[in-house]
């Protein structure tokens, strides 16, 4: 085991993403496929309050980044123009507004996933 395997593992969670992707429907608008992705096991944990920010989404609707999720560097997750990616945990749904390296050389192979509450 890696040390970012040990970090996830001591408390891991499986989650279950949907991604959302936008495809043009050929009448000037767009439709949104759902595709329902294996499990994951990775680390969702709470921002402190001096960590939170906010966020507006392409709708206009401003979000506080509350949550955010520790995984493998292989992760499946996905935040762009053309798709987005929803999962259930502890009874709400978040949406990822953002994927990327994490930011510490002790943890190399890991990415950190911002959410919000929808």
């Amino acid at each position: 085991m890696g040390l970012v395997t040990d970090i996830i593992g001591m408390d891991a969670d499986s989650i279950v993403v949907t991604r959302h992707t936008k495809a043009p429907d050929g009448a000037g608008g767009d439709t949104l496929t759902e595709t329902v992705l294996a499990a994951q096991s990775v680390r969702v944990y709470r921002f402190t309050k001096r960590n939170q920010y906010e966020m507006t989404l392409p709708g206009g609707e401003v979000k506080v980044i509350t949550h955010g999720v520790l995984a493998e560097a292989g992760a499946d997750f996905a935040f762009d123009h053309d798709s987005h990616d929803t999962f259930p945990f502890e009874g709400r749904t978040y949406r990822v507004v953002g994927v990327r390296d994490y930011d510490s050389t002790d943890f190399p192979n890991c990415i950190q996933v911002d959410c919000v509450a929808v």
